[in-house]
Order: C-alpha cells, then structure tokens, then sequence
C-alpha cells in the first residue's frame, strides 16, 4: 500500500521540488487539465501586467512606474511622488503615500487576489 502511495507521488510531483510549497509548481505538468489551465492562465495575467506596466512607462515617459496590487486596491500604479506632475489625466488617483502616489488605471477591474486573475 505504501509501496503504490509512492509510485503515485512520484509519477505525480516534479523531480526538484520547490522548498516551500506556497512557491507552486510542486505537480507535473498534464497531470490535471484544470490545474494547467488554471497555470496558463496566471502566467497569460502575469504577462499582461508586465506588457501593461512597459506600455505605460513608455506612454506616460516615467520610467520608474510600476504596476502593483495589494488587497483594499487591487491592481494599481505607482509613481514616485517627484513624478506626480506627470501623471496622466485619465489616472484615478487612490492613494498618496510618503514617497508614491497610487492610481487606479481605467483598464483595471477590481479583484478579490491576486490569484483572481481578472485584472483585465
């Protein structure tokens, strides 16, 4: 019994395992359609935002603009607040902190997480 719970883990988990199992990536590929699906979706978003934050900073001239999220905002923008005079119009602004300004960007929708995946 212990013998096929072996053969079972070790037909279903990558050879080099993540240290910590928060990392993902802890079950092989093609053992679960859903579970690809799910992974092919987050790396789609993960790219998404990345394309979305080298549009806006070539857009908007601010090099140093990022797209971050965090659970009362969902996704934002941030810009150093020595940048703030070149933020554009249509950016909703939501939160000024001591060296950042945040804004919400009309293409963004609000998320539950991270792990949503409906930012787009």
């Amino acid at each position: 019994m212990l013998e096929e719970l072996a053969q079972k883990l070790h037909a279903h988990l990558v050879e080099s395992p993540p240290i910590l199992i928060k990392e993902g990536g802890l079950i092989r590929p093609s053992i679960n359609p859903l579970l690809d699906e799910r992974k092919a979706t987050v790396e789609a978003d993960q790219q998404w935002i990345a394309n979305l934050e080298v549009d806006e900073r070539a857009k908007t001239g601010i090099s140093t603009l990022k797209v971050g999220f965090n659970k009362t905002f969902g996704y934002y923008i941030s810009i150093s607040r020595t940048k703030a005079d070149q933020v554009p119009a249509h950016y909703i602004r939501k939160q000024t902190l001591t060296n950042e300004e945040r804004l919400h960007h009309p293409r963004f929708k609000r998320t539950r997480s991270p792990d949503s995946h409906g930012a787009r």
